[in-house]
């Protein structure tokens, strides 16, 4: 009890108190516009959501006015997908105009095999970045790609211009 409570006070307070009461219900209702696909949604992991609910999902989170800069960039990450499969194809372009009797073939294909893992893993780094940073999500899909293909590109015009 403090200074400033009188033990009349104390006891207007007591008998402004109503009894807590307990219910014991088996099943409420709690009406919501909360859909179960909305939540089964939140649960999945955008790498494994299709391209189309994708868009939908962002369009619904921006209607929202919630962030959808992960969801936007793996967006983008599948829309480029088949511009990645190019890439890799530019990237097999030097590897194929060398002469294999001038070096050893095995050192080639690991470099190619490891040139393609880092490519891979340069494309989650970037959407990992791109989402930290709020880079424009189209940009932070497409930069490896660009940043590849230009790299293989330039050495793929050395080896033309070498020989």
């Amino acid at each position: 009890m403090s200074a400033s409570e009188s033990p009349s006070a104390l006891d207007e307070n007591a008998q402004n108190l109503k009894p807590v009461v307990r219910l014991d219900v088996a099943q409420l209702r709690w009406p919501t516009t909360i859909k179960p696909e909305m939540v089964a949604v939140a649960l999945l992991k955008p790498e494994r959501m299709g391209t189309i609910d994708l868009f939908q999902f962002v369009q619904h989170l921006q209607a929202n006015a919630q962030t959808a800069q992960r969801y936007e960039i793996e967006f983008w990450k599948k829309v480029f997908y088949p511009v990645s499969c190019l890439v890799m194809v530019v990237l097999a372009l030097p590897f194929a105009y060398l002469h294999f009797r001038s070096s050893n073939i095995a050192t080639l294909v690991f470099a190619g095999v490891m040139i393609g893992i880092s490519f891979f893993l340069m494309n989650n780094v970037f959407g990992y970045i791109g989402n930290l940073n709020q880079w424009v999500p189209w940009l932070a899909a497409a930069t490896p790609g660009i940043i590849y293909t230009v790299v293989s590109l330039m050495a793929f015009g050395w080896l033309v211009l070498k020989q």
